[in-house]
């Protein structure tokens, strides 16, 4: 039974887990490492009634993350060595991308996730959420917004 929930799930937590850290596949490895051990020592709490196996890895994922870049985070600036941009990063620094990420509320990070990770459409999300068009949209400029603010915060620079 583990393999099969393993096998199946693997890759969506994975590329979940390298989107919340911004890209930076060394970090996601460790965080998908690290949610595949959490989930093995929880599996009694897994309901599947509450939603999909792969989802409910993907929520220990999220967690794991969050720890993982604000530890990292705080490690790479005592070093006084974080960069301000990467090539692959279209001048973001990934590591900030993937804090601001965290510090967002749950609802903003799902949409922005849906949006730009998941490459759905405005519609599709409105569908499945039961939500206007209008109020969707609203919500995506919130969350940028919110987004954008962190990551200046965080001493980010945004090109926008």
């Amino acid at each position: 039974m583990w393999a099969e929930l393993y096998r199946a799930a693997y890759d969506t937590v994975f590329r979940y887990a390298l989107w919340r850290c911004g890209g930076r596949i060394d970090l996601a490895e460790d965080v998908v490492q690290e949610a595949w051990l959490l989930a093995a020592r929880k599996l009694r709490a897994f309901d599947p009634d509450r939603g999909r196996f792969a989802g409910w890895v993907c929520g220990l994922a999220a967690n794991v993350a969050r720890n993982a870049v604000r530890t990292r985070l705080r490690v790479t600036r005592r070093l006084a060595a974080v960069p301000t941009s990467s090539p692959e990063s279209d001048g973001h620094d990934p590591e900030l991308v993937a804090v601001g990420l965290a510090e967002l509320p749950a609802g903003y990070e799902a949409v922005l996730r849906a949006k730009y990770f998941e490459q759905r459409s405005v519609g599709d999300i409105a569908a499945e959420t039961g939500k206007s068009v209008k109020a969707v949209e609203s919500l995506l400029a919130r969350a940028r917004d919110a987004f954008r603010e962190v990551y200046r915060r965080l001493g980010g620079h945004n090109s926008e």
